[in-house]
C-alpha cells in the first residue's frame, strides 16, 4: 500500500525551464484556448449539442436492457456491455444533476491528472485546450478516460495495466494499441494486469447484466456506420479510416497505411517513452488504428502536446501548436506522428539533454 501511495504521489520532482518564449506561449494559449471555449460552447448550445452524448449514456443506464441496443437512425448507444456496466449509477440520477457531476468529475479528474504529471501550468493548458470543450460540451468520456490513462502511465507494472484495461472497457478505440505498446515495451507484467482487468470486467458484466447483451451490442455496431454517416460524425474523425468514410473513400488502404505508420511509431519510441510521451503514443497509434476515432477521444495526447509547445527550443513546437490549435484536423495528428517517427534522439528534450528512458517525466514548466 505504501509503494502504491509512493506511487501516485506528483512526479514534478526536477526543476522546470522557464522562459519568456514559454511564457508568451502560455499567455497566448490561454487566451486561445479561451476564446475558443467560448465560441464552441455557444456553437452548441445553438445546435442543440450540449450534453447530447451524456443524454445517450444517461438513457442506457436507466432503459430496460432490451432496450440499449436498440436500432436507432439518431444517438444510437454502439459501446460494448462493459460501458453499460460503469454506466449503471447514472441511473441514480436525474439527467441535469447527472450531467453536471460528469462535467464536474470531467474537469476535475483531467487538471489533477495533468497537474501531478506536468505541473500546475501544464493543467491549466489542458483544461482550457480545445480538445477538451469538445467532450466536455457534449458529455462524453474523453476526460474521464484521459485521466485513468494519465494515471496508468505514471505506474509501473500490473498496476499499470489494471488501470489501463479498466479504461479499455470503457471505451476501447482510444486503447488499441495499448496490448501493442507494452508488448513492444516487454511489460509483462501490465500486460497481466490489463488482461486480469478486462477479464474481471467481462466477468462481472455477464454475472450483473446477462450474455444477451452482447448479442445485441453485434447487431447494434452492424448498424452503427450508418447512424454515423446519417448524422455527418465523420467529419470529425482524427482516424485516417475515419476521414476516408466521410469522403466515401474505400477504407483498406487507410487501414493498411495507418496499421502501418502506428507499427513503426510503437516500435520507434515506445521503449524509451516517458509518462507524457507514452500517453501521446497510446493515442497517436491507436488513432491510426481505429475506424473511428474523434477529437473528445484524443484527451490524453494533449498534456504532452503542452509540454512540447512550452520546452525551451522544443524540437516540435510547431506540430504540438498544431495539434492544439486545430485538434480537428488529422492532418495535424499526422504531422506530429511524422515528427516522432524522424526523430533519432529521445523525443522530450526539455532541458537540451533528452529524457533518461525512465517511466517517469519531469515538468517542463510547472
Amino acid at each position: 500500500m505504501a509503494e502504491f501511495l509512493q506511487e501516485m504521489a506528483p512526479i514534478d520532482s526536477r526543476t522546470p525551464v522557464t522562459t519568456v518564449d514559454s511564457q508568451r506561449v502560455l499567455i497566448a494559449a490561454l487566451a486561445y484556448g479561451a476564446v475558443f471555449w467560448l465560441c464552441y460552447i455557444a456553437y452548441a448550445f445553438h445546435l442543440g449539442m450540449i450534453g447530447n452524448d451524456f443524454g445517450v449514456f444517461h438513457r442506457a443506464a436507466s432503459e430496460p436492457l432490451s432496450s440499449v441496443y436498440a436500432l436507432r437512425e439518431a444517438n444510437p448507444f454502439a459501446y460494448p456491455p462493459t460501458t453499460l456496466l460503469w454506466l449503471q449509477p447514472l441511473a441514480w440520477l436525474s439527467l441535469k444533476s447527472g450531467f453536471v457531476l460528469w462535467v464536474t468529475l470531467s474537469i476535475g479528474a483531467i487538471a489533477w491528472a495533468s497537474n501531478r504529471l506536468a505541473g500546475p501550468r501544464v493543467a491549466l493548458l489542458v483544461v482550457f485546450s480545445p480538445a477538451l470543450v469538445t467532450t466536455i460540451a457534449v458529455g462524453q468520456f474523453g476526460a474521464l478516460v484521459a485521466a485513468m490513462i494519465l494515471i496508468a502511465v505514471s505506474l509501473k507494472g500490473w498496476r499499470q495495466g489494471l488501470l489501463l484495461g479498466l479504461a479499455a472497457t470503457i471505451k476501447p478505440q482510444i486503447l488499441l494499441a495499448a496490448p501493442l505498446i507494452l508488448l513492444t515495451r516487454k511489460d509483462w507484467g501490465a500486460l497481466i494486469g490489463a488482461s486480469i482487468a478486462v477479464a474481471a470486467t467481462i466477468t462481472i458484466e455477464l454475472l450483473a447484466l446477462g450474455s444477451q447483451l452482447w448479442l445485441d451490442w453485434a447487431k447494434a455496431l452492424r448498424a452503427f456506420p450508418k447512424a454515423v454517416d446519417h448524422a455527418h460524425a465523420y467529419a470529425g474523425s482524427v482516424s485516417p479510416m475515419g476521414v476516408a468514410s466521410n469522403f466515401h473513400l474505400s477504407t483498406w488502404p487507410f487501414f493498411i497505411l495507418g496499421v502501418t505508420i502506428a507499427v513503426l511509431l510503437i516500435t520507434k519510441r515506445s521503449r524509451g517513452a516517458d509518462c507524457l510521451e507514452l500517453a501521446g503514443l497510446i493515442i497517436l497509434a491507436s488513432a491510426l488504428m481505429s475506424p473511428y476515432l474523434l477529437t473528445y477521444d484524443t484527451i490524453a495526447i494533449v498534456p504532452f502536446v503542452v509540454q512540447q509547445m512550452l520546452v525551451r527550443g522544443g524540437r516540435n513546437q510547431t506540430a504540438a501548436l498544431a495539434v492544439f490549435v486545430s485538434p480537428f484536423l488529422a492532418l495535424s495528428l499526422l504531422w506530429l506522428t511524422v515528427t516522432m517517427l524522424l526523430r533519432k534522439s529521445p523525443y522530450l528534450d526539455i532541458y537540451g539533454s533528452g529524457t533518461d528512458g525512465s517511466n517517469r517525466t519531469a515538468s517542463t514548466i510547472g
